[in-house]
């Protein structure tokens, strides 16, 4: 019992400190933003600079802060202070570049405080990197917030950042996103003059009834429905435009007074014929509005690399979004008889989503991306003037149901927030993960952390059923099943035909349905659509479809290694714990090769404790994990990264910091606490002793 009342006296005065020192206002850790939190950081230009938003329900004055380009910022580099007042009330924001540049997107804005300016003061030199910077906010000498971009990486194991770094573009800059500190790159994304700069919202859905349609199995009648039954005006963004009776329908519109609007991709990869130019100058001399977007005369002028969106919008009320661009065999009208034979189209998803708000939400998003406010919008007759028009006929689609669902849906948009709400979903999802992709860019492959296939690995670790599909196009295809299927439970094939050019995604009971690929380009530079549809049955309508395709043709028949286990990083001078999962259960043999040096080591179990040789300094190694598989005589090898870092536990105790300004308080209120527990623990000692000698003497 005395070792009782010993814990107990220190554990009530650890509480008392806890409970009497104010909490600082640090907003460093993960949670709500509160309080003053970095906002945008721009490293580009004349105008570079950072800003900062007041998170909190209280007004803050910047007097109080300091802004500095390195973690010990009164040793080393610049940093900025406030000599004057500078007042935020909740919700506002405050500008600090270095010089303000007239018509400047970044500091040319209200609430943009220069250098020298209003008590702004530039100490020593600050300048923010355009490779790559980390940026710090403090109060009163304690670190609220930080943010780390380019190839600037955080030191290992530090608290006030975690994974990669924010990318930032040449000639563009970041700002946080949603009202949720994450202390890592997803809290940010990119701002694009001339973009819609929307953040991701998953509490943003839609009531909508949703028709669900396949290709080729469609032959894209669900669009020929829609466009017939279009009363007042159909606007359109497309990457491709190549179907010529879907041009010919959009002339009869035209002549019957529906307006016509299209937006189009003006130097596809494909080339201008995978446009249909003599059947768009047709639709213009019918009336038709069109329009090129991506034709800057300024190198590096243009929004988006490429507008690989697929969507219209008819009558204000309906929207299509397809990951199929609108060609002739796409849209051939007929339903295929046999899904699974050439030239019946490409493997995609479609929907046509019946809703009044996200047909706004979409108008939105096609007017600023229509305007040539920007100058990389021009009109088709400027750019083809000399194109000549054709006879069109249109050939009216056959008759088919669909079903549709009544649901809520999501908009989801590149570059605004695609990867972000990628991310989402995915770490969100508790049963299933499928995904049917045409692209698997080359910074994404190889189990890289950033990619899409690493989230789903993580998420197979946690129990989810994951399930890949990825065109027998990708460079490397072989390699990278191999990869995903041997090192990781998510169960990856590749599908020929139908050419794989879908970009669906299903998580649990959400349906992603998108132009965007599994590409740096897609989620980062490229202007693409997705719609989130929130409903079981239209997610098992694409679910049933994916696994059809999945069936016919996942081939792996190896054992599989679940690495999820093994962290990126470890501190130094520490015994670490290599554990790997086999499936399915069996008589298996393990080689471990820590990437350090040393010999490999072989257990006959799945785990190894081991301190891989370091020399004081933050290394990274590979580790190689080799099973054998006893019984069938088959060997398997992982390859995961990880790095040891120099920091190393510590038995001492140090004071939180910024506890010393209160000590002068502590230590007699201590005393005190300390005395009033002692006095009540000595009565309850002596009630004890009683209750003993009553006790003996029975």
């Amino acid at each position: 019992m005395d070792a009782l009342r010993k814990s107990l006296v220190l554990l009530m005065a650890v509480m008392a400190i806890v409970c009497i020192v104010p909490l600082a206002d640090d907003s460093s850790g993960s949670g709500d933003a509160n309080g003053l939190l970095l906002y945008e950081v721009n490293p580009y230009g004349d105008g570079e600079g950072v800003s900062v938003k007041n998170y909190g329900s209280s007004n803050v004055d910047l007097r109080d802060y300091v802004i500095s380009d390195a973690m010990d910022y009164t040793k080393t580099e610049g940093y900025i202070t406030f000599e004057q007042s500078i007042v935020l009330r909740p919700g506002e924001t405050a500008i600090i570049c270095a010089s303000i540049v007239e018509g400047d997107y970044f500091s040319d804005r209200a609430g943009a405080h220069a250098f020298g300016e209003d008590g702004v003061t530039k100490n020593r030199s600050f300048t923010l990197s355009d490779s790559g910077d980390d940026v710090y906010l403090f109060k009163n000498g304690t670190l609220i917030d930080a943010m780390f971009y380019g190839n600037k990486d955080a030191p290992e194991d530090c608290d006030y950042w975690t994974r990669y770094s924010v990318s930032i573009p040449k000639y563009d800059y970041v700002v946080r996103t949603g009202d949720f500190d994450t202390d890592s790159a997803d809290d940010w994304f990119k701002v694009v003059e001339g973009g819609t700069n929307l953040p991701f919202d998953p509490d943003l859905k839609f009531d909508a009834e949703v028709t669900p349609f396949l290709f080729p199995d469609s032959g894209g009648i669900p669009i020929y429905d829609q466009l017939e039954s279009a009363q007042e005006s159909v606007f359109i963004t497309m990457y491709q435009f190549g179907s010529a009776n879907a041009l010919a329908l959009l002339c009869q519109l035209e002549q019957r007074g529906v307006e016509v609007t299209l937006l189009l991709e003006g130097e596809p990869m494909e080339g201008a014929d995978s446009l249909n130019i003599s059947g768009l100058k047709t639709l213009r001399e019918a009336g038709g509005e069109i329009r090129l977007i991506g034709v800057s005369d300024e190198s590096g002028g243009d929004r988006y690399s490429f507008v690989h969106a697929k969507y219209a919008i008819i009558d204000g009320d309906t929207v299509i979004v397809t990951s199929e661009n609108w060609t002739t065999d796409n849209l051939n009208g007929s339903i295929a008889d046999e899904v699974y034979a050439s030239g019946n189209g490409n493997r995609g998803w479609g929907a046509v989503i019946e809703s009044v708000e996200y047909a706004q939400y979409m108008q939105d998003v096609f007017d600023n991306d229509y305007s040539m406010e920007y100058g990389d919008v021009k009109e088709f007759d400027e750019v083809y003037p000399n194109a000549r028009s054709t006879t069109l006929t249109y050939v009216p689609a056959d008759d088919a149901e669909f079903r549709s669902y009544s649901t809520q849906v999501t908009p989801v948009l590149s570059l605004d927030n695609s990867y972000r709400a990628m991310e989402y979903y995915m770490a969100n999802a508790k049963e299933r993960i499928y995904a049917e992709q045409q692209s698997l860019g080359s910074s994404y492959m190889n189990l890289s952390e950033s990619s899409p296939v690493y989230k789903m690995k993580l998420a197979a670790g946690e129990g989810v059923e994951c399930k890949l599909i990825l065109s027998s196009g990708i460079t490397g295809i072989d390699s990278q099943l191999t990869t995903i299927n041997a090192g990781t439970l998510v169960s990856a094939a590749k599908m020929s035909t139908p050419y794989v050019h879908n970009k669906g995604l299903i998580c649990d009971d959400s349906v992603w349905v998108s132009s965007i690929n599994w590409t740096d380009n897609s989620f980062n530079n490229n202007r693409e659509t997705c719609v989130v549809i929130h409903s079981a049955e239209v997610a098992d309508y694409y679910a049933k479809a994916f696994l059809d395709d999945f069936e016919r043709n996942y081939t792996y028949d190896g054992f599989k290694i679940d690495t999820s286990e093994i962290k990126g990083s470890y501190p130094s001078g520490q015994e670490i714990t290599f554990q790997v999962t086999v499936v399915p259960d069996g008589d298996y043999t393990y080689t471990w090769d820590l990437g350090d040096g040393s010999e490999p080591r072989v257990t006959d179990v799945s785990r190894i404790v081991c301190t891989p040789i370091n020399d004081g300094t933050a290394s990274a190694y590979v580790l190689k994990v080799t099973v054998h598989d006893n019984v069938n005589n088959i060997d398997q090898t992982v390859e995961v990264p990880y790095s040891v870092g120099t920091s190393e536990s510590s038995d001492t105790f140090e004071l939180p910091e910024g506890i010393e300004g209160y000590l002068y308080i502590l230590v007699p209120l201590l005393v005190v606490i300390i005395g009033v527990i002692a006095g009540l623990l000595g009565r309850g000692k002596s009630k004890s002793k009683g209750k003993k000698s009553t006790k003996r003497r029975k």
